[in-house]
């Protein structure tokens, strides 16, 4: 992967939904607010994974709001738990992509499922360490 396109995730600002204020995680920080939310909902481990534009590769909305449902589904599927997410560029030249905030599974279903909708990299956390990415592709 090239290094623009690394450091642009590493820039991102992730942002889950809950209640009317969003939780903002940033890769390699931690956030106690974040960390209390997780104990009181049991959340142990987690994972945000978009389906939008595959390997970095602009989309059209539909295209990318159709995968995002084929994602949706395929959590539903699997019985696994996921809430809205939203991945938000530093750079104002692009636009913030839907994501989906999936909880209490391995790094190894999650890198699974990062590669299954083909992504170059996902966001990966448990309670004990802050946000990391976890690249797909060489």
């Amino acid at each position: 992967m090239e290094a623009s396109l690394y450091n642009a995730y590493l820039e991102t600002t992730y942002q889950i939904s809950q209640g009317s204020l969003p939780i903002s995680l940033k890769i390699g920080h931690k956030n106690g607010r974040f960390k209390k939310w997780c104990e009181e909902k049991k959340v142990l481990s987690w994972a945000i994974i978009t389906a939008y534009n595959p390997y970095s590769m602009l989309c059209s909305n539909v295209e990318n709001e159709n995968r995002q449902q084929m994602l949706k589904t395929y959590l539903v599927q699997n019985k696994l738990c996921s809430i809205n997410a939203l991945g938000v560029p530093a750079d104002a030249n692009w636009e913030a992509e839907k994501s989906l905030f999936i909880y209490n599974l391995t790094i190894d279903k999650a890198k699974q499922i990062g590669k299954l909708f083909e992504q170059n990299a996902i966001v990966y956390g448990n309670t004990l360490t802050p946000p990391r990415l976890c690249v797909l592709v060489t």
